[in-house]
């Protein structure tokens, strides 16, 4: 394969997919991702400016291969939802028992009572936490600081705080009288997490759409004819290609050049993603694509855009 020619600028477009074609004359230049390769693999020996500097690659390499930059979200996405279904099942239960006339006592299962009149504050969590059956699956925590709680505000116990409670004995009729506070403060507790979670869930949901903007943008750029997949030649030069072309010891106007990034570590990442195959396609892109790579590849983006732009300011 012959090295990647050099071309203006302007062959670069600044946010479609297709190219804008060459111009002739003096212009800055870059190299052109050698996309039109047949054989689906770019001649590595094309970058040795790149290979010669191969102790400055450490932390590309680093970036290229650390953590997915997709499933990692998309895994907390769901289990956020998951537990906030979860919490409102146990909120529907809790409205259940609990009595619609502020006042009313509620019943109090049995088993709660059997045994000593009296019994420790950790012993009465175990009890609500086994026996109450509209507290299945409340974390512990929820109901070990409700009975702080209630213990502090309504019982003659001497007060505790919140973040380390002492062991303190409790009267198990007194704790009756106030079973409904237990209740509804533990359905408190569960509301103020499933509020978290939906602050969560909206910060997550907007970051995984701005990657997954980012992933398509990027993978339309490498992928210019349409075809829904692209070849280690392209993904190696679009990963490497800005190392070619700048100066990353003297960035300009604020524009930061990425990481330098040797062509052996981004092919060999391009045959992880795609499975050893030819050509990768962009399930496989979105799927696999590392959190350090999007980032390399969004700055050289951001780098050629701000290149094409000093062309076309210089030019026109």
């Amino acid at each position: 394969m012959a090295p990647p020619r050099m071309v203006a600028e302007e062959d670069w477009n600044d946010g479609s997919t297709g190219g804008t074609g060459s111009r002739g004359g003096e212009s800055p230049t870059h190299w052109v991702n050698p996309c039109d390769a047949t054989d689906g693999f770019i001649d590595l020996g094309a970058f040795a400016c790149v290979e010669e500097r191969g102790a400055d690659t450490a932390a590309g390499r680093r970036a290229l291969f650390g953590d997915k930059s997709l499933k990692p979200k998309l895994l907390r996405l769901r289990t956020c939802e998951a537990e906030v279904e979860a919490l409102m099942q146990i909120r529907t239960r809790i409205s259940k028992r609990v009595p619609d006339d502020q006042g009313k006592s509620v019943a109090v299962p049995a088993v709660l009572e059997a045994g000593e009149s009296r019994v420790t504050e950790s012993e009465l969590v175990r009890r609500l936490r086994l026996h109450e059956e509209s507290l299945a699956g409340v974390p512990e925590k929820f109901v070990t600081e409700a009975c702080t709680r209630v213990l502090n505000k309504f019982l003659d116990c001497a007060p505790a705080p919140l973040d380390s409670p002492v062991e303190r004995s409790v009267e198990l009729s007194d704790m009756k009288k106030h079973y409904v506070d237990i209740l509804t403060t533990v359905d408190t507790q569960v509301q103020e997490r499933i509020t978290e979670l939906h602050d969560e869930l909206a910060k997550l949901d907007e970051q995984v759409g701005e990657i997954e903007d980012l992933i398509a943008l990027i993978f339309d750029k490498m992928d210019e004819e349409g075809e829904g997949s692209i070849r280690s030649g392209c993904f190696v030069t679009f990963v490497c290609e800005p190392v070619s072309a700048a100066n990353p010891q003297s960035p300009e106007d604020g524009i930061v050049s990425s990481v330098l990034v040797s062509p052996q570590d981004a092919e060999s990442l391009f045959m992880t993603m795609s499975q050893n195959q030819e050509k990768l396609t962009f399930e496989q892109f979105k799927d696999e694509i590392t959190a350090g790579c999007l980032q390399v590849m969004q700055s050289n983006l951001i780098l050629r855009r701000h290149q094409q732009k000093k062309y076309r300011d210089t030019w026109f």
